[in-house]
């Protein structure tokens, strides 16, 4: 299957979650409403982007990675467009309960 290239539009980037000093990880309007409904913390988001377990090529577009964190027994999955800025997160799902 051909992957796609994920394009950020201002219009879809609806807030900026700060890494660091230097890094923003802006968040796509999908994503936001799946923090949302999730109820995933900012905290576990940016614990996942910066320490993650494991990094794992994104199946839907070619410019991103998924990064995998466990908290307990459960896995936080951030899909998130990386290459190149600006960084976006493009969904969060805990794994195994995508829906």
């Amino acid at each position: 299957m051909l992957k796609k290239t994920f394009i950020a539009i201002a219009d879809d980037l609806k807030e900026a979650i700060e890494i660091d000093d230097k890094t923003k990880l802006y968040i796509h309007k999908h994503a936001l409403g799946r923090i949302q409904s999730r109820r995933i913390s900012i905290a576990s988001i940016k614990d996942t982007f910066r320490n993650p377990d494991i990094i794992i090529p994104n199946k839907d577009f070619e410019n991103a990675q998924n990064y995998v964190k466990s908290f307990g027994n459960n896995k936080l999955k951030i899909g998130v467009k990386d290459q190149d800025e600006p960084l976006v997160l493009i969904t969060v799902f805990f794994q195994g309960s995508e829906n």
